[in-house]
């Protein structure tokens, strides 16, 4: 055999055993895919029928249980309800306010100031918290609204449920401009509210029902400021001690103040007064950055509040502080 034909030769036998060795690895790959079918049927066909049998064995252990008793009576429905979170929900089961989740519940602790001081704690400062008694007037509490458009202020009007009776054309406008609305009681009439627990919690819900008619919304907050504030001095002090838990059990928050403008205080002041009244009343408190809640009035006898109120606002602002209603704490 030449050299050429042998080479060719040996070729030929090379690339044959080449093939017959790729069939082979073909054909054991190909057993290998059919064996591995076959398993994963095999598996899944165990484990439905591991599911079967668990199913069934519930249901024969549920039976059995009920057969047994759970301990309720068979003659009263069992439903399952969704616990309500904590910070809105109280001990009386009567909705406590706000949204809020930061704000403590009313049942643990409803005097916001000292909520307030908390937050500072926590690093909270420098908020100024506008807030309007007596309202709604006719005239000037909206000359305090356009005031407080202009500067992107948002305040809290606390509120008489008979005025907003009233007007409520007025408290729907400071509702519609982003304000809160809270309760300042259905008479302010201190005989009247305090003379008894009832009539206290009676005129607290009739304002929050005036409330409510007329924004068309559940109130974001429980909040009242006692006529004449919470102070265990002066008229009714006594009473308005212990209505302060009578308004924990309703889910209520009360809010005094800490700064004033003073334009309840004393004679009558005209607008600078007003402003520099405020100024030396609130100066330790500005000088610690603390947060503010500052008492003004919202009546139509209280037009110098109206003129003092650019001014207060700019001074504060000057100061860096930032005006909040008073559910937004941090």
């Amino acid at each position: 055999m030449k050299r050429s034909d042998k080479q060719k030769y040996n070729m030929e036998e090379l690339h044959k055993g080449i093939y017959e060795e790729t069939e082979f690895y073909d054909e054991q790959e190909s057993d290998y895919h059919r064996n591995s079918e076959v398993k994963s049927k095999r598996n899944t066909f165990i484990i439905a029928a591991c599911l079967i049998f668990s199913v069934a064995a519930g249901v024969a252990m549920g039976a059995a249980v009920s057969k047994k008793g759970d301990g309720l009576p068979r003659n009263k429905a069992v439903i399952n309800v969704t616990a309500e979170p904590k910070d809105t929900v109280n001990n009386t089961g009567t909705e406590e306010s706000p949204a809020n989740t930061a704000i403590t519940p009313a049942s643990q602790e409803n005097d916001l100031i000292n909520i307030i001081a908390e937050a500072r704690k926590k690093g909270m400062t420098k908020h100024a918290y506008l807030t309007f008694d007596d309202g709604p007037s006719r005239n000037v509490t909206g000359e305090i609204l356009d005031i407080l458009k202009t500067y992107n202020v948002k305040a809290t009007f606390f509120e008489v449920g008979r005025l907003i009776r009233e007007n409520p054309d007025i408290t729907k406008r400071v509702h519609d401009e982003g304000h809160l609305i809270a309760n300042h009681s259905y008479s302010h009439n201190y005989n009247a509210l305090y003379a008894t627990e009832e009539s206290f919690a009676e005129e607290i819900t009739n304002t929050e029902k005036a409330i409510e008619e007329v924004t068309g919304e559940k109130l974001p907050i429980k909040l009242i400021r006692f006529p004449g504030g919470s102070y265990n001095a002066g008229d009714h002090a006594a009473e308005k001690q212990i209505y302060k838990k009578t308004l924990a059990n309703m889910g209520y928050y009360f809010c005094d103040w800490n700064t004033l403008n003073g334009d309840a205080e004393g004679s009558e002041k005209n607008s600078y007064q007003l402003v520099e009244f405020f100024k030396s009343n609130a100066a330790s408190f500005v000088e610690q950055d603390k947060n503010l809640i500052v008492l003004m009035h919202d009546s139509d006898v209280k037009q110098e509040t109206v003129h003092s109120l650019e001014s207060i606002i700019l001074y504060l602002r000057d100061k860096g502080y930032t005006f909040h209603r008073l559910d937004d704490i941090k």
